[in-house]
C-alpha cells in the first residue's frame, strides 16, 4: 500500500524539485527529460562542489531557455532578439554539457533540446515581427539575410580548421549514412566549442555569421541518409 501511495503521489504531483547548491528547479512541466538529466547530474556530483557549480550553471541555462520557450508558444510570442537568445542558449547548453560532463550527457540533452527547438521554430515570431503570422515576405527575406551572413563568415578558429580537415577525411571514406551522421556530430562538438571560445573575442556580427553556418550544417547533418 505504501508503494502504491508513493506511485499515486508521483503521478499526481510529479517528481520533487531538484536542489542544487540551495537553488531549486523543476522542469517536469515542460520537459521531463530535462528534469531527469539535471536531477541525475545533481545526484552524481552531490559531493563535488566544483562539478555542482557546472550543474547549477547548466540548470540556469535550461531555465532561461524554457522560460523563453513558454513565451514563444504562448499568445504573446517572441521577437527576433528573443529568438536569437534562444539559439544562443541552445548552443551554450550543449557546450556546457559536452565540456563538463562528456559526449553521452551532451547527446542525451541534445535529443530533447532539438525537439524543443523544433516547437519554437514551428511557433515562429509574433505577428508584429518580421516572420510573424502577418509577414508573408519573411521566408524570402530570411533566406536572403542568411545568404548575406554566410558570405561574411571570414573568421575561422583553429579548431574549425581542424574540423574541416576531419570532415574531409570522413568524406573520403565509404561509410554508412548512420556512421557519417555520427562523424558529423563529432565535428559539431568541435564547432560548438570554437563558437563558445570565440564569443566575446570577435565582433558580434562575425560570431552571428559563424553561428548561422554551424546551425545550417547541424540541420542538414541531422537528416543524412533519410
Amino acid at each position: 500500500m505504501k508503494e502504491l501511495n508513493t506511485f499515486r503521489k508521483f503521478i499526481n504531483e510529479g517528481p520533487d524539485d531538484i536542489d542544487i547548491l540551495g537553488k531549486k528547479f523543476n522542469f517536469n512541466d515542460i520537459c521531463p527529460g530535462a528534469h531527469k538529466a539535471i536531477s541525475d547530474l545533481a545526484d552524481e556530483y552531490e559531493n563535488n562542489d566544483i562539478k555542482l557549480g557546472d550543474v547549477l550553471f547548466l540548470a540556469n541555462l535550461h531555465q532561461d531557455f524554457f522560460n523563453l520557450e513558454k513565451k514563444a508558444l504562448g499568445p504573446q510570442g517572441i521577437d527576433v532578439d528573443e529568438l536569437n537568445k534562444i539559439k544562443q542558449l541552445y548552443v551554450e547548453i550543449l557546450n556546457i554539457a559536452v565540456n563538463s560532463f562528456g559526449t553521452d550527457t551532451m547527446q542525451e540533452i541534445e535529443t530533447y533540446m532539438k525537439m524543443h527547438m523544433d516547437k519554437i521554430k514551428k511557433a515562429g515570431l509574433k505577428a508584429s515581427e518580421p516572420g510573424g503570422s502577418s509577414d508573408t515576405s519573411y521566408a524570402q527575406d530570411w533566406a536572403d539575410e542568411q545568404d548575406a551572413m554566410y558570405g561574411k563568415a571570414s573568421f575561422v578558429e583553429e579548431e574549425l580548421e581542424e574540423n574541416d580537415k576531419a570532415l574531409d577525411e570522413v568524406l573520403e571514406e565509404q561509410i554508412t549514412p548512420d556512421e557519417l551522421r555520427k562523424e558529423f556530430y563529432k565535428g559539431m562538438q568541435i564547432m560548438d566549442s570554437a563558437l563558445a571560445k570565440a564569443k566575446g573575442t570577435i565582433p558580434q556580427e562575425q560570431w552571428d555569421a559563424l553561428y548561422a553556418v554551424v546551425t545550417k550544417v547541424e540541420d542538414v547533418a541531422e537528416y543524412i541518409g533519410e
